[in-house]
């Protein structure tokens, strides 16, 4: 039982040994990998990946995606919806004019632009609130 014991208890230091060899001593770049000298913002990403044709099919995925949270919006609080979307709508428009809102605002997030492009194509119908009135 202590032979058992103590073989855990060294097995556990040397695992604690290998695991901070590795932590502190490997190397940051992984092999045949080369680290950016420069940082690169998510809208320049976007505008490399997306503003070419033909447009790799992440723009496209990334408009789906966005445009079934506005459908979830839609359905979880309607009456603060901006967007409106109707049965089938065009993710190349909504790519297309993401990319011209991010030319014509620099300081523009993507999913700002993206927002921004489908309220403008797919706008709420804003009804009327009826007033309440309070009765003495």
């Amino acid at each position: 039982m202590i032979i058992v014991t103590a073989s855990l208890i060294v097995g556990a230091i040397c695992l604690s040994i290998l695991l901070a060899f590795i932590v502190f001593f490997a190397p940051r770049e992984a092999h045949g990998v080369e680290r950016l000298k420069q940082k690169i913002s998510v809208r320049e990403q976007w505008l490399a990946t997306c503003s070419h044709s033909p447009r790799r099919e992440d723009c496209y995925l990334y408009a789906t995606g966005f445009t079934h949270a506005l459908h979830i919006w839609r359905e979880l609080a309607p009456l603060t919806a901006r967007v409106c979307l109707p049965e089938t709508w065009d993710n190349e428009q909504a790519v297309a004019a993401t990319n011209a809102l991010l030319r014509q605002y620099p300081a523009a997030g993507v999913p700002y632009a993206m927002m921004v492009a489908y309220a403008s194509a797919y706008p709420c119908a804003r009804k009327a609130i009826p007033k309440t009135e309070l009765v003495p």
